[in-house]
């Protein structure tokens, strides 16, 4: 049976997230590792250290040791981080929103991204550009920054969370795609593109699918 480990920032996608890989792929083991720090240390300093890097390394290198056949990152604030360690791993490493990001520089040139941490705006945009700038395309990223929504989350509040995140869509009804920047938004999906009538891409339903396909490999 193969093996998955996932690593994690926020409690609330911990509770949910390994559920929806079992959903969709049943026969595999899943290991979790929770570390807050990784995403609360640079929303505090405004920048992600050095030293939280060797963390991440660490905790890398740690899921690894479970067997691992493929290690997963739920958290956007770690995907450009996570790009810089797979030459070091010895397992394929995914990020959450790499496979969304990708998607939606294909749907459209006016991007609205919308965020719970500032933490994660600046890898968010700078990935979306990149993938553009492989594929010649010109887009227009536009963020909505919600940090009352990234408080809620972490105390566990849901009900605040998305009363939040969901009073800031209108601002970006009229974008041609609509990126949820945290996994957490991601039960907000189906609600935000009937207000809106756009596409809206959450993270982990495109991160499955990749799932799927390294495993496959």
């Amino acid at each position: 049976m193969q093996r998955i480990a996932l690593i994690h920032t926020v409690p609330t996608v911990y509770a949910t997230f390994a559920q929806r890989i079992r959903e969709q792929i049943p026969d595999v083991k899943i290991s979790n590792t929770v570390d807050e720090f990784l995403a609360s240390d640079p929303a505090e300093v405004g920048e992600f250290t050095a030293n939280n890097a060797a963390r991440l390394f660490q905790i890398v290198k740690v899921a690894e040791a479970t067997g691992a056949d493929v290690v997963l990152t739920t958290c956007s604030t770690l995907s450009p981080h996570v790009e810089k360690l797979r030459p070091f791993a010895a397992v394929p490493l995914i990020t959450i929103d790499g496979a969304m990001l990708a998607e939606a520089v294909n749907i459209g040139t006016r991007i609205a991204v919308i965020a719970t941490a500032d933490s994660t705006l600046g890898p968010t945009t700078d990935t979306l550009r990149r993938e553009a700038a492989a594929t010649g395309a010109s887009i227009e990223v536009t963020a909505v920054l919600c940090p009352q929504a990234y408080t809620a989350i972490k105390a566990r509040d849901r009900a605040t969370h998305d009363r939040v995140v969901l009073e800031r869509v209108p601002e970006v009804a009229d974008h041609d795609v609509i990126v949820l920047a945290q996994a957490s938004m991601a039960h907000l999906e189906s609600e935000i593109d009937t207000v809106t009538g756009k596409p809206v891409l959450s993270s982990p339903r495109m991160c499955i699918a990749e799932l799927e396909r390294v495993l496959a490999r």
